[in-house]
């Protein structure tokens, strides 16, 4: 049996998420911890068309979250503990 190559990034303690992420199309996993000044993830985040997995925690500055569905087709699990 053939497993799925996974590509994930576990993004910690950090001031903003790079433009360049969205280069990042094979990109199946994303954690987002500890963006105490994040307000917008950048509009290059809905190239990530392989994403299946978005978990968003301790990134209480974060003022809102790009539309969900049309932009990360294969995305099956958010988590988050942030509120707005």
């Amino acid at each position: 049996m053939n497993a799925a190559k996974r590509h994930e990034i576990t993004v910690m303690v950090m001031t903003e998420v790079p433009e360049l992420i969205g280069n990042l199309d094979c990109l199946n996993s994303l954690r987002l911890c500890g963006f105490a000044q994040l307000k917008l993830l950048p509009g290059s985040t809905g190239r990530l068309t392989g994403l299946e997995e978005l978990t968003i925690e301790h990134c209480g500055s974060l003022e809102e979250l790009p539309p969900l569905a049309p932009f990360w087709p294969r995305l099956t699990e958010f988590w988050s503990n942030w509120t707005r």
